[in-house]
């Protein structure tokens, strides 16, 4: 946890205790979904685990349709998480980053 997230103004800290008592619904929908994102997220990452990879096999493997798979391997690859390595027909092959050099 950085520096910055330790220390919260006093007033945002009680606008968000305001905000999770006054919309309980949303609060937990938002965290809901948070979960839900870091499943597929999991999955996809098992899916980039091995040898380079397709879209197509990458939503197979983690049981999700291939736009869902797609965004989560471009923000994945926008941070360093995974590269692009090769061809496979018109489809690019993708990979898990072994380290920040391999961002490039």
């Amino acid at each position: 946890m950085t520096e910055d997230r330790k220390v919260m103004d006093p007033e945002l800290k009680e606008f968000l205790k305001r905000l999770r008592n006054e919309r309980p619904d949303q609060v937990d929908r938002a965290r809901e979904l948070q979960k839900e994102k870091k499943s597929i997220r999991r999955k996809v990452k098992q899916a980039l685990a091995g040898e380079p990879v397709t879209v197509p096999t990458v939503a197979r493997e983690a049981g999700i349709d291939p736009a869902t798979a797609l965004w989560h391997i471009s923000a994945m690859k926008k941070y360093g998480l995974a590269v692009e390595e090769g061809m496979d027909g018109d489809w690019p092959l993708y990979r898990l980053a072994d380290s920040p050099e391999d961002e490039a």
